[in-house]
């Protein structure tokens, strides 16, 4: 397939149980195996990325049924955006109500979240863990701040391997065409020239002053027939004024 939108979305199907072993748990090593361009200085944008990332989680939703046990159904990313211990995560992550979820924080600990709330025509999701010692939530942009050409970086969960580091720029700051796919939607995305792939979903992304400016939700698909495959470099982000007023209604 070439030129379709698709949403950032890993699903996996192995056992809840297989995540977690018996070893202690070790804090998430950030990576960067995407091109750097554009930017005065590599380590800077690395010391943001350290500064930033610790609202950053990894998510996974499972479903529980007598005779399968325990298995999971998406797996991706998500960001925590109030001290309380709510995280954001997209909405076609989350799915259902009746799923569970689990996320790990940079430290590298798997806590348990209940799935609050989902709103499938913002392509938003609201999930709950218990506050922790040391939790960072993120700090949210105002729209006035997002201008095309503004350096980002967003942290995700590609294919499964926690945090993955990827950089770019604001393409479009408010695209006029509402992105839908399915059930899913979402108005007024942030373009974003940057690389993704399955996983990245729910990604926070951040400007160089370390403020939210969105979240990742879905990305230009590019030639899955090609070996091996070239990213089309389009995604798109739920805007953090969409996620602060979505926040605001369901208070």
């Amino acid at each position: 397939m070439k030129g379709l939108l698709w949403p950032t979305l890993l699903t996996m199907t192995a056992a809840l149980s297989a995540c977690s072993g018996p070893l202690p748990p070790q804090p998430i090593t950030l990576t960067y195996p995407y091109r750097i361009e554009g930017v005065a200085s590599v380590e800077s944008y690395k010391r943001l990325v350290q500064r930033v990332a610790p609202s950053y989680v990894r998510v996974l939703v499972y479903a529980e049924s007598k005779d399968e046990g325990i298995a999971i159904v998406n797996g991706a990313s998500g960001v925590i955006i109030d001290q309380r211990g709510y995280v954001v995560t997209p909405a076609h992550i989350a799915n259902n109500l009746r799923f569970k979820a689990m996320v790990t924080t940079m430290d590298g600990r798997e806590r348990p979240a209940s799935i609050v709330h989902i709103a499938p025509e913002r392509e938003l999701a609201l999930l709950k863990i218990n506050p922790y010692p040391g939790m960072e939530a993120a700090r949210l942009a105002s729209s006035k701040d997002v201008r095309a050409g503004l350096r980002a970086v967003s942290v995700g969960t590609p294919n499964n391997k926690m945090g993955v580091v990827t950089v770019g720029a604001v393409a479009n700051p408010s695209r006029s065409l509402r992105i839908e796919y399915g059930e899913y939607g979402y108005d007024n995305a942030i373009e974003l020239r940057m690389e993704v792939e399955p996983g990245h979903s729910g990604g926070p992304v951040f400007d160089t002053e370390g403020r939210l400016i969105g979240m990742v939700a879905s990305f230009g698909l590019g030639d899955t027939q090609r070996v091996p495959y070239i990213s089309t470099m389009i995604a798109y982000a739920v805007p953090a004024a969409a996620i602060a007023a979505y926040l605001e209604d369901i208070r």
